[in-house]
């Protein structure tokens, strides 16, 4: 029993005696600092880890550490101090639109999504964070998706102008258009190969651009999920392969990309010489996506094959308010300028996209 006590006291001297030997926080600190100053890198980082390990807050370290991450150009440092004052429930509004932002810089969209769609659902009249996420749907070209989000920005504010025209564009983007999104979506998809949805927009960007067999590779070992099959029918489609576009069609309209599912099915039916299918599938496709050029113009050309006079006129003329809203909203200063957006919104109403239509005259009257 003696010789237990005995160790037992031993044994406390001496973490004692370590305790008195280990330096301070502040001692920690100053020698990060110094270390940074000297250009010594690594010990900095070492060192500014280990106070921060010992004090969360220590603003010190966390200077340090910045100054580290930009000389160095690491950008998950940053977004590693986020996520522990995350963690540790500081400033959860600020610290979910930082995350966000820092997920970005990294190219990591999937996990940035997931934070700004956080930050949406508990902090919904946060204009920054809903900014945020409507951008990046725009940044991945789903039209579909920015006019969803913006539409449930709608509901607890007024969605900026500037993201309201981008979203018009949007839905009939081309070659010229899609050009500079390629860069930032390669870079998502290389960053996080299971971000689906930045696959996705690469795969848009591509069929845009005519590359074609590039989308093919790009999506094909995603073929199973629902979306990316929806997309690879459209290529085959538009390549003139029906019999490919067929079996990867679902048997039932899907909740999401149905201007998508509609168009690949009247092109399919355009190959099968089933001209009256072929009208009936793309006048849903201009029904679910009434701004997207390429859809009017397919169906264009069904009603000219039947010589449907009455109706191709119209729709041509349709046809020529949507080309001429995708020029204005391409130019600039347009969403600063509230008779054109006006004129916008008329020109949305009279091919039936109302819901663009409501949404700029919301922006309108922030």
């Amino acid at each position: 029993m003696k010789l237990l006590l005995l160790s037992a006291v031993c044994l406390g001297i001496g973490f004692a005696a370590h305790r008195m030997q280990r330096p301070s926080v502040g001692d920690l600190e100053q020698q990060a600092t110094a270390a940074w100053n000297e250009g010594r890198l690594e010990a900095a980082e070492g060192l500014a880890r280990s106070a921060l390990g010992r004090k969360a807050d220590s603003v010190r370290a966390r200077e340090v550490l910045l100054q580290l991450s930009h000389a160095q150009q690491r950008p998950e440092i940053p977004l590693t101090l986020a996520l522990a004052d995350y963690a540790s429930g500081k400033s959860q509004e600020r610290t979910l639109a930082e995350l966000g932002r820092m997920a970005l810089s990294c190219n990591l969209f999937r996990l940035a999504d997931g934070y700004f769609a956080e930050g949406v659902d508990r902090f919904p009249k946060n204009g920054a964070i809903q900014r945020q996420y409507v951008a990046l749907s725009g940044l991945r070209l789903d039209a579909e998706e920015m006019q969803r989000r913006l539409t449930q920005w709608g509901q607890h504010g007024a969605p900026t102008a500037d993201l309201v025209i981008m979203s018009l564009g949007l839905w009939s983007i081309d070659s010229r258009g899609v050009e500079p999104s390629e860069t930032w979506l390669r870079a998502a998809v290389e960053a996080d190969a299971t971000d689906v949805g930045s696959r996705l927009g690469l795969g848009r960007c591509l069929l845009a651009m005519g590359r074609y067999r590039e989308c093919v590779e790009l999506l094909k070992p995603y073929s199973q999920h629902p979306r990316a099959g929806l997309l690879l029918a459209v290529v085959d489609a538009t390549t003139q392969d029906a019999s490919a576009a067929a079996e990867l069609l679902p048997t039932t309209e899907p909740t999401e990309m149905r201007g998508e599912y509609w168009f690949a099915r009247g092109l399919v039916a355009l190959e099968q010489r089933d001209v009256p299918a072929a009208e009936e599938a793309l006048a849903r496709a201009v029904h679910c996506q009434p701004l997207n050029k390429s859809y009017r113009s397919r169906y264009c050309d069904v009603l000219r094959r039947q010589h449907r006079t009455e109706q191709l006129q119209r729709h041509v003329k349709e046809l020529e308010i949507v080309v001429r809203i995708v020029q204005r909203s391409m130019q600039p200063g347009v969403s600063d300028d509230a008779v054109a957006l006006g004129e916008l919104a008329e020109s949305c109403r009279s091919v039936g996209a109302d819901e663009a239509a409501r949404l700029i005259f919301q922006a309108v009257r922030q």
